[in-house]
């Protein structure tokens, strides 16, 4: 298979002309970590609800995943036998996502989700965590890149509360 150069101004012309794009770019720039080779349609919708607060419709998405893959960002693969449709990033995605808003220079250093965040790290930096809940369910949370097991154990309690079932907090117990 033939690589492809991603193509940095087409990307650049498609953010400032697109306010879903803008949105899809600011998330994408928050996502750190090796976990971003690959992202499904539905963790980049929920992601865009939680942490950009747009609701972008499937269709319109699916779109706007086809022109960044025809800039070279990656290829767009539609689901087939059970997989999820999905866009497969020819590099870190929030590599791509940042320099195309400018926020940081190419190959800068970026924070790995499990690894301590360096002196230089702001104290409020924030990664969107992703969870699957249940069939057609994400979840999605953003918390400090600095969670330590303390408030993490706080953040568990509070969830248990939010259990509806009857006898759902005590069953856990």
């Amino acid at each position: 298979m033939r690589q492809r150069t991603i193509d940095g101004a087409r990307l650049k012309r498609l953010y400032a002309r697109d306010r879903r794009c803008r949105a899809l770019f600011h998330h994408l720039g928050q996502l750190e970590g090796t976990q971003n080779k690959s992202t499904t349609l539905e963790e980049l919708l929920a992601g865009l609800l939680a942490g950009q607060k747009m609701a972008i419709p499937r269709r319109d998405l699916v779109s706007l995943l086809q022109s960044l893959a025809r800039a070279g960002a990656g290829r767009f693969k539609i689901g087939r036998r059970g997989k999820p449709s999905r866009f497969e990033w020819a590099a870190p995605v929030n590599r791509i996502a940042n320099s195309v808003i400018g926020e940081r220079p190419p190959g800068a250093v970026l924070a790995v989700p499990g690894s301590r965040p360096t002196a230089a790290a702001s104290a409020d930096a924030q990664l969107i965590h992703s969870y699957h809940l249940r069939r057609g369910l994400i979840v999605s949370i953003p918390l400090p890149i600095d969670l330590t097991d303390r408030e993490a154990g706080r953040l568990a309690d509070f969830i248990r509360t939010l259990a509806f079932e009857p006898g759902a907090a005590a069953s856990s117990t």
